[in-house]
């Protein structure tokens, strides 16, 4: 599977869609964005962007997912009674190793591009949470994801 999905994503950009607040407050601008790129929507249909793919580590946001998309399924080893499933991967080789994003499915799907040898990626809708699960803004999360996946430090 993760050779077909490196052969699927060679040379493209791809646009990541999380289901923050903030994909909606910037709708045109991501659509815009969404124009050339290879879609890949995380736990949700993003039915308004037309995803090419949906990812999903997580069975019960898949549940209200599967059967109503016409998107490919990246679906983690996890999620045994998925029924609609395209690609599967193993969940355990794309966990994080720290607790508060451990089974972070925009992180998993992250880190599965990185292994597939993806070198473009834009991330959309991805506002994050603290460890009180408070929204915070998008940079500060992103600027935290970067440190704890790729350990570069802002």
């Amino acid at each position: 599977m993760i050779d077909e999905l490196a052969v699927l994503f060679a040379g493209k950009r791809i646009l990541l869609l999380a289901p923050g607040k903030t994909l909606n407050s910037n709708y045109d601008n991501v659509k815009k964005h969404a124009d050339g790129a290879v879609v890949i929507a995380v736990n949700f249909l993003a039915k308004e962007f037309n995803p090419d793919y949906i990812f999903s580590s997580n069975m019960r946001r898949f549940v209200k997912i599967q059967g109503k998309t016409e998107a490919k399924c990246i679906i983690t080893s996890n999620m045994k009674e998925a029924l609609q499933r395209d690609f599967v991967v193993n969940f355990a080789s794309y966990v994080s190793k720290h607790p508060s994003i451990i089974d972070n499915s925009a992180v998993m799907l992250l880190k599965l591009l990185v292994a597939v040898g993806v070198k473009n990626v834009e991330v959309a809708g991805m506002d994050g949470y603290s460890e009180a699960f408070m929204y915070i803004t998008t940079v500060n999360w992103i600027m935290i994801l970067l440190e704890k996946l790729f350990n570069v430090m802002f």
